[in-house]
């Protein structure tokens, strides 16, 4: 569970939507749910234990769309997600994230991802024959939507320049290393 603590907080932090003061709130919130988390998992071997998991991996849900969620997301016209509302707001924060034709499949994904993990998190809260390895899958599949969600974070920043004759990636300095281009910049500009 650390590392969904350490994924959650990289994409939290990185996003401009939130306020510089809820850092230090947020980080205390995530190491208490992963306390709780933890004392959950490890209290015992029945079914009621790992239920437990389950209400504190939807309670880490929760806070992950409370901590991301803004009214900016929200199209001009349409009514807000109630504030708990996870799948309607990771629709919208899939639609900010991937916006546009060319990211039709990662939104696709990020949409799917989510609505199944609230989905099997949900389930594991209220089955009453859950074992270990239930508990195991549900904290594989938070920290995997965790990680998807901060993956596509991080790829909405990065607009890489290509070659106009080859397309390569390879372009440095202005030069394609591949090909051997060299694109000339306005003096008062730099290559991304």
């Amino acid at each position: 569970m650390r590392t969904a603590i350490l994924i959650a907080l990289a994409f939290l932090w990185s996003m401009p939507l939130l306020a510089q003061d809820t850092d230090s709130k947020l980080e205390s919130e995530l190491v208490t749910l992963h306390t709780q988390w933890f004392k959950a998992y490890d209290s015992g071997d029945e079914a009621e234990n790992f239920q437990a998991v389950g209400v504190r991996l939807r309670e880490c849900l929760v806070s992950f769309i409370g901590e991301t969620i803004s009214d900016e997301m929200v199209p001009e016209g349409q009514e807000p997600p109630k504030q708990a509302d996870f799948k309607g707001w990771t629709e919208l924060l899939a639609n900010t994230l991937a916006g546009g034709d060319a990211n039709a499949h990662l939104r696709s994904y990020l949409k799917k991802v989510s609505v199944e993990t609230w989905a099997y998190v949900n389930w594991l809260t209220h089955a009453k024959n859950a074992i270990r390895m239930d508990a195991e899958i549900g904290l594989k599949t938070v920290e995997h939507l965790l990680g998807v969600f901060t993956a596509a974070r991080q790829r909405l920043g990065q607009n890489r320049l290509r070659c106009a004759a080859c397309g390569s990636y390879q372009v440095v300095g202005g030069t394609c290393e591949s090909c051997g281009l060299v694109r000339r910049l306005p003096a008062n500009s730099s290559p991304r």
